[in-house]
């Protein structure tokens, strides 16, 4: 893959990401927004606003669920195209422990 492509579909995600992001927001405005005017609503109307209210409440739950399914395929190729770093293990500085320091107990002859 070149570094283009990888940019590329770096913006894609990072694009796909905020607008999973504004959409929830949008919606979590329009539960708050359906909410008071349900509270503060008459009663003749309550059953409508009511109405609206659980809808509301329903796109915002659908736009929660796509933004976190969008995190976590952003995630998900975030750590595929992470490079593997691969350690040499270093000799240990620690000097081993003798029998007399209460580690290893000798075998019985």
């Amino acid at each position: 893959m070149t570094r283009s492509v990888s940019n590329t579909q770096e913006s894609d995600a990072v694009a796909a990401t905020v607008e999973a992001y504004v959409m929830w927001l949008e919606e979590r405005d329009a539960v708050r927004d359906s909410y008071e005017r349900w509270a503060g609503g008459s009663s003749w109307g309550s059953a409508l606003a009511f109405n609206a209210f659980l809808d509301a409440l329903d796109r915002e739950e659908r736009a929660s669920h796509v933004y976190e399914v969008v995190l976590r395929e952003s995630a998900t190729d975030a750590f595929a195209a992470a490079p593997v770093v691969r350690r040499r293990r270093r000799p240990s500085t620690k000097k081993p422990r003798s029998a007399d320091e209460g580690g290893v107990r000798p075998k019985a002859a």
